[in-house]
């Protein structure tokens, strides 16, 4: 047995053995194994449960470790290796433009996986890296001619996996409400809603217990990382942040003042005032909040994104206490 093919043993089994952790962990409920809030991000976009994935790949680097092992008695399991690894590097084609181009974000777990792989391809020889570069390579020039709307029905799925509830009302409009325990802006709108009646999902970027609204209805499971990694995503870094959407489109509005007069003009319109529509919910191009410092992230996610107005004080980072 030549030296690459026991690296290449060593490597599938460390393989091995980092999906299996990983299948274990998610069995028992835990996040896994994963360094950045990427994971999150990209599991709330699939269609397929993280877990089968990490099974699938305990599969391919159980294969690719005892296969190894015969490769010098039967020549025929070498063309076969050579295939699975050519499959494999396509399949991260996929995943790894996946997270580029539609999720915006990359999963750390996801690369020390694919970096296996590469690792794999390339003690296979010459013949197998060329492959593998024009297999990979290929994968992602597709994708580059495909247009992709990153908040589509999936992003509304993971903003419901972080939802920690939401108060009960009618409204043509869903909102979600991103809050910081530690904001003390977020914990003065979070009054503002005490007994309003508007209909709102509170998704907190931090662990929390409770609410400070009564007529929460809370889900019996949600994810906060979720929301921090979706905000990061859309490269917000302050709290709170209101995302609204309505039929004809998405809506984000940022800072407590700002969400503030929308939800006063929620109450108004509740009550049949006359009052003029606000800014904050003028139809597209007509935001009444001056220039937006975030138009090339409403290019790229067909979101509109309302800026805050001048003033800085009514919003906290999401990094940091501002308490």
């Amino acid at each position: 047995m030549t030296l690459s093919i026991r690296i290449s043993r060593f490597i599938a089994l460390l393989g091995s053995a980092f999906t299996i952790v990983q299948v274990f962990l998610l069995l028992i409920g835990d996040e896994g194994i994963c360094f950045n809030d990427g994971c999150h991000i990209v599991d709330s976009m699939t269609s397929i449960p993280p877990i089968w994935f990490n099974v699938g790949g305990f599969v391919f680097f159980q294969i690719i470790y005892w296969g190894l092992k015969y490769v010098s008695k039967d020549g025929w399991y070498l063309g076969l290796l050579r295939l699975f690894l050519l499959g494999a590097v396509s399949a991260e084609g996929v995943l790894v433009s996946f997270q580029y181009f539609v999720a915006d974000v990359f999963c750390s777990y996801c690369l020390i996986i694919f970096a296996h792989i590469v690792l794999l391809n390339l003690l296979a020889g010459t013949r197998q890296i060329l492959s593998g570069i024009a297999a990979f390579a290929a994968v992602v020039l597709a994708f580059t001619t495909l247009q992709f709307n990153v908040m589509q029905d999936n992003l509304f799925d993971s903003l419901h996996i972080g939802s920690f509830g939401a108060t009960p009302g009618r409204s043509e409009e869903t909102r979600y409400l991103f809050f910081s325990s530690e904001c003390p802006h977020c914990e003065e709108l979070l009054a503002y809603l005490n007994g309003a009646g508007l209909a709102v999902s509170f998704n907190p970027i931090d662990e929390i217990e409770d609410v400070p609204l009564p007529e929460v209805r809370k889900n019996v499971k949600y994810d906060y990382k979720v929301n921090r990694a979706l905000l990061q995503t859309l490269g917000i870094k302050k709290v709170p942040v209101l995302m609204i959407n309505s039929e004809s489109e998405y809506k984000i509005i940022t800072g407590s003042d700002e969400i503030e007069r929308y939800f006063q003009s929620c109450l108004n319109t509740a009550a049949g005032s006359e009052q003029s529509e606000p800014s904050s919910v003028r139809s597209e191009g007509d935001t009444g909040y001056g220039s937006s410092s975030q138009s090339s992230a409403e290019n790229n996610t067909g979101i509109d994104f309302l800026a805050p107005g001048k003033k800085k004080d009514d919003a906290c980072s999401i990094l940091e206490n501002c308490q």
